[in-house]
């Protein structure tokens, strides 16, 4: 699953740092919070009463930047955690959560375990929302996936071009300023593995989506 901008940062960051790194949706996020009070909430939601919670938001700099060290960290997005909860519920399995930022590691992991599977399935994220229907090719999320199956091919993505595709994308169709947007822009978009992790979904023991790192 891919959602560059910009929970598979965030996954890739968290799944190092966290004493554990759950995934919910807007469906379960509730249930997380009061079945694991200790933890803190991180990423972005439309919900008013989750908005007061949040201890970080879903931007890349931000997170990296906060206290997460050895918390257990619920995060919860407007598209990537949502994707996963989906696709769990569907019976994937297993979940790879890559980005940019651990592009190379996880098709080296691959590479080496599932070589001989028939198919895997690559998920860019951000295909799911409508209103990026009549630009796919430009997605970051679709680049990213292409990226990836480049290098289990055994060829080698033109990331730079990539970047400079998606930077102008993002620049099109998300032209509001946020005020972290370099910052952010700067750690998703790296032609170099900043976190060599596998994240890979298993069920918690109070039945949600946690991540580990299978590296």
């Amino acid at each position: 699953m891919f959602d560059v901008n910009a929970a598979s940062h965030n996954i890739a960051y968290l799944v190092k740092i966290a004493l554990e790194l759950l995934v919910v949706d807007k469906k379960n996020v509730h249930q997380a919070l009061k079945a694991i009070p200790e933890a803190v909430l991180a990423g972005e939601s439309d919900d008013p009463l989750l908005q007061k919670r949040f201890f970080v938001s879903n931007s890349a700099s931000l997170v990296n930047k906060a206290d997460l060290h050895k918390k257990k960290v619920i995060l919860i997005t407007n598209n990537g955690t949502h994707t996963i909860n989906e696709l769990w519920e569907k019976g994937a399995d297993p979940i790879l959560v890559a980005g940019y930022a651990n592009l190379q590691t996880v098709a080296n992991w691959l590479l080496r375990n599932y070589l001989d599977t028939p198919m895997i399935t690559l998920v860019p994220s951000g295909g799911r929302e409508e209103r990026y229907a009549q630009n796919r090719n430009l997605l970051e999320d679709l680049l990213c996936a292409q990226a990836l199956e480049k290098l289990l091919r055994e060829k080698k993505p033109d990331l730079k071009a990539d970047f400079s595709k998606a930077r102008k994308f993002i620049k099109d169709h998300n032209p509001q300023y946020w005020p972290t947007k370099e910052a952010d822009l700067a750690l998703i978009f790296t032609e170099k593995d900043l976190y060599q992790v596998v994240p890979i979904c298993i069920k918690h023991k109070n039945g949600f989506l946690q991540i580990k790192n299978w590296r």
